[in-house]
């Protein structure tokens, strides 16, 4: 539990500027058609992730399982609650989530946006941004400071995406950096994983809300 958990804990996306160089990534794992990234950070000692896999589905039918963000913890682990704050359709999601964290530290909460933007026919980006201030703070739940990040979803035939998922965060409080670091590589590999089983189910299959 505590790898895909810490998964959401490092799931922040930084400025072109701020990020080190894409030769700076090093490969961590590679199985199963899953191949996972890491390299350091100026804004945190915890490591940025970059995790590539093949999906065996549309981009429609994986952006349908974004933006279900109510049912995250039927596949997000550690997950306690999600619901959407706000969404508009094809553009934009915003969503609440408490996170379970194991004894003795502190659960976690996260405030945050899907905006989902159309590079071209074949390739669309989702941006993840973290919005730590858009709700009141609540007793016993540290609010992530640092949790952003990007999908680029590309097309590879009608029932197959590439998916990159680029992310950074660090769940702060007294959970140490090289903890974090430890369980990064296992955990974005389990988020592919859990990703493959959502776009399997029935409900994800209709593209209404997409045009593309």
């Amino acid at each position: 539990m505590y790898s895909i958990l810490v998964l959401i804990l490092s799931l922040n996306w930084i400025s072109p500027s701020e990020s080190p160089g894409e030769e700076d990534w090093k490969k961590a794992k590679d199985k199963d058609g899953i191949t996972i990234y890491t390299r350091g950070s100026e804004l945190t000692r915890v490591k940025e992730f970059k995790a590539i896999a093949s999906i065996n589905a549309p981009i429609s039918t994986i952006l349908n399982v974004f933006w279900d963000a109510e049912s995250s913890c039927e596949w997000v682990q550690g997950c306690q609650q999600s619901e959407v704050i706000e969404a508009i359709p094809g553009k934009s999601l915003k969503y609440y989530m408490e996170i379970r964290v194991p004894f003795p530290f502190h659960d976690r909460d996260l405030i945050q946006s899907f905006l989902f933007e159309k590079i071209d026919k074949k390739k669309v980006r989702v941006h993840l941004k973290n919005l730590p201030d858009d709700l009141e703070r609540r007793k016993k739940l540290i609010r992530l400071e640092i949790a952003e990040g990007e999908w680029i979803l590309e097309k590879i035939s009608e029932n197959e995406t590439r998916a990159t998922l680029k992310y950074l965060s660090d769940p702060g409080g007294s959970i140490p950096a090289w903890l974090t670091n430890l369980f990064i590589v296992d955990g974005s590999f389990g988020y592919m994983e859990g990703l493959r089983k959502m776009v399997k189910k029935d409900k994800y299959q209709d593209n209404k809300t997409w045009d593309f």
